[in-house]
């Protein structure tokens, strides 16, 4: 048996089964009907409108982390695959540009 907060904002708490569904105690299933009846799911509905908006606004700006392969692939994008002290002139010309 879980403890449910009744579409997450009524502050209703609810218990469900997960193979018998949901268990109203004395007093919630009254509570649930009077908490629709002044507009609660109107509430419910417009906050998780405003979730949805948030979450693809995040998507939106996610930027996805580099690694170190991507970072020297980018620096050392026009020049041939040196390595070691071959490497070394390219490396020194580069630092004279920053």
């Amino acid at each position: 048996m879980n403890r449910i907060n009744f579409e997450r904002v009524s502050g209703i708490l609810l218990d469900r089964c997960r193979d018998h569904g949901i268990w109203f105690d004395t007093t919630e299933l009254d509570a649930v009907l009077r908490w629709i009846k002044l507009g609660g799911l109107r509430v419910s509905d417009e906050r998780r409108e405003e979730e949805e908006r948030a979450r693809a606004s995040q998507l939106r700006f996610k930027v996805e982390p580099k690694t170190p392969e991507d970072a020297r692939r980018s620096t050392f994008a026009h020049t041939d695959t040196e390595s070691g002290f071959d490497a070394i002139p390219t490396i020194v010309n580069w630092l004279l540009k920053l």
